[in-house]
């Protein structure tokens, strides 16, 4: 693999993208004289054992950086949405393949999509003066086939999916809270993700039990419209 193919290109977002990340190495993967299997080609491709190969939107080994993961899947889903459409990033895969850290990473210079995407939004949001925006955030997560709010104190309570033609998905029920930065959603984040339910597993000490979805509701209008 080389450096070039650490890089997917960033597409339009008009459907859905589907990328693949190779996890960075861990010391154990070549134990007892185990070898790669996989490689990245012309940036969208994964080919298994020089046999089979599969393609993607996008594809990234295993030395790609956080930024160059954001800057072809994560960016254009934030700049979409603040155009006036709906845009979803989900993470796929076996435990232990670096969902958590693709999206969640918190640690300087290795912030994963969630961080990053917080900053951009309000980044370009405070740089439109032309705009006045309110923007919300709820976080539930789906748990035994329940649907609960992560933001209640007890992270159980049962939310409601519903589906309204002009509206589209909401979930009434679900505690629903104002953020005016960054740093305010990070925190409604992380007082939230202490409320998933996780245990241990061989691959993961600390895994998911439920899926969980971070929701954020952008609202804008002309900065001079007088109902505002």
């Amino acid at each position: 693999m080389t450096g070039e193919d650490a890089t997917a290109p960033a597409a339009e977002v008009n459907r859905c993208l589907v990328y693949c990340r190779i996890r960075p190495d861990k010391p154990h993967d070549y134990e007892d004289g185990a070898s790669r299997l996989l490689e990245v080609a012309r940036k969208k491709s994964i080919v298994v054992k020089d046999e089979k190969t599969y393609d993607f939107d996008g594809a990234f080994d295993n030395t790609c950086s956080q930024e160059q993961i954001f800057d072809a899947a994560g960016r254009p889903c934030v700049l979409h949405c603040l155009k006036g459409f709906r845009a979803s990033i989900m993470a796929y895969g076996q435990t232990g393949t670096g969902k958590t850290f693709t999206l969640c990473n918190t640690k300087p210079g290795q912030e994963g999509v969630v961080p990053r995407a917080a900053h951009l939004l309000f980044d370009t949001v405070k740089a439109d003066t032309g705009r006045s925006y309110t923007i919300e955030a709820q976080f539930v997560q789906i748990y035994r086939d329940n649907l609960g709010d992560l933001l209640s104190e007890s992270g159980r309570d049962k939310v409601d999916i519903v589906f309204d033609r002009d509206a589209g998905v909401t979930l009434p029920g679900s505690t629903t809270r104002a953020v005016a930065s960054a740093e305010e959603l990070l925190e409604l984040f992380a007082e939230g993700d202490k409320r998933r339910v996780t245990t241990a597993t061989a691959m993961n000490p600390e895994s998911s039990r439920g899926h969980s979805a971070l929701v954020i509701w952008v609202t804008s209008q002309p900065a001079d419209d007088d109902a505002a």
